[in-house]
């Protein structure tokens, strides 16, 4: 019963709109409402490469209806929703506007998207700039069926994650014990580690926005001691298991520096493993034969089956499959892992 914990749906702005507050609606109610995305001022992200071509485009995950088709197509039963455009939702610097579009977004997700019946999950958008807000909407709609976790955006979100600022948002998914999905985007902006100005290729900053960000935020999180003082389970998409490795063996490394550190750096190291799920995505960058020995440093219950559907270099099972000769339980990663970490039946 393969479940993946990482699909994009493509936001609906027509169903945002109905869903936004007044007056923050008026943007997305224009004609041309496409320019929440693109159009300086309106946009969280920054469009700064060509559009161009690209060789069998991925179709857009627009309704409910076109989900239905995938899962089916694909064989998949069961889903966790994140965010498409808006996982750069952190960027904009109007925390009014980006809680209107945060709650909107969320009110469309569960009332058209999530079905836990048929195994549609979702995980609650939230705005990093008004914590208080978020933590409300959190406790609002973290009861709702179907919600299962928490988009905790990496894409420019200032401070990190970890930091006091965001403490109210903590409170509130340990209440509701819903886990934290950190996730990145690429796009560009001043803040480490999307300063990317000197970077022509787009291939550059998707090859390295997303695994810095991804251990910028859980550097952060583990150093400032979240997770000593919040029971969080956090699921680190799009980060990879060459990543998951070498993050954990630096922390092991500089163990010592941790709050409060108490016992060897190999316990240490595990406290920390056991709170944190990773995705396979992208499984590409493990070398033929090696996934065994990743997966053994990772934690096998630690790894989730996420494709990155429908985005350019989404990975069907059967990369996983045939990538994942060394690791003996592939069936934990493909379902019992994912259930264990959102606490679905």
């Amino acid at each position: 019963m393969p479940f993946d914990c990482d699909i994009h749906l493509h936001e609906d702005l027509e169903a945002l709109a109905r869903c936004c507050a007044s007056p923050w609606s008026l943007a997305l109610e224009q004609e041309g409402a496409e320019r929440l995305f693109d159009t300086p001022g309106y946009t969280a992200t920054a469009p700064i490469d060509p559009i161009k071509e690209v060789p069998d485009p991925p179709r857009f995950l627009s309704s409910p209806d076109t989900l239905h088709a995938w899962m089916e197509e694909s064989a998949t039963d069961g889903v966790l929703l994140l965010p498409d455009r808006l996982m750069t939702l952190p960027a904009t610097n109007n925390a009014e506007y980006a809680v209107a579009i945060a709650e909107a977004y969320n009110r469309d997700l569960i009332e058209r998207w999530v079905d836990p019946v048929r195994g549609r999950l979702g995980a609650l958008l939230v705005a990093p700039q008004d914590p208080v807000a978020a933590a409300a909407e959190i406790r609002r709609a973290g009861s709702a069926p179907g919600v299962a976790a928490v988009v905790l955006s990496t894409a420019l979100t200032s401070p990190p994650w970890g930091d006091p600022w965001y403490e109210p948002i903590y409170r509130a998914m340990a209440e509701t014990d819903l886990p934290g999905a950190l996730h990145g985007a690429d796009t560009y902006g001043t803040l480490f580690p999307y300063q990317t100005q000197m970077l022509a290729s787009p291939l550059a900053r998707a090859v390295l926005t997303h695994p810095f960000a991804a251990m910028t935020a859980l550097a952060n999180l583990i150093g400032n001691g979240v997770l000593d003082r919040y029971p969080l389970r956090l699921l680190i998409c799009e980060a990879g298991l060459l990543v998951a490795t070498a993050f954990l063996g630096r922390l092991s490394g500089r163990a010592a520096l941790l709050p409060e550190a108490v016992g060897t750096p190999h316990t240490i190291v595990d406290r920390v493993r056991e709170r944190l799920w990773w995705t396979t995505h992208p499984m590409r960058d493990v070398p033929d034969g090696a996934d065994g020995a990743l997966a053994s440093v990772v934690g096998h219950s630690r790894i989730v089956f996420g494709s990155n559907a429908p985005h350019l270099d989404e990975e069907n099972r059967a990369s996983l499959m045939r990538l994942s000769r060394g690791i003996p339980d592939l069936a934990r990663i493909l379902d019992a892992n994912a259930t264990r970490l959102l606490h679905s039946s």
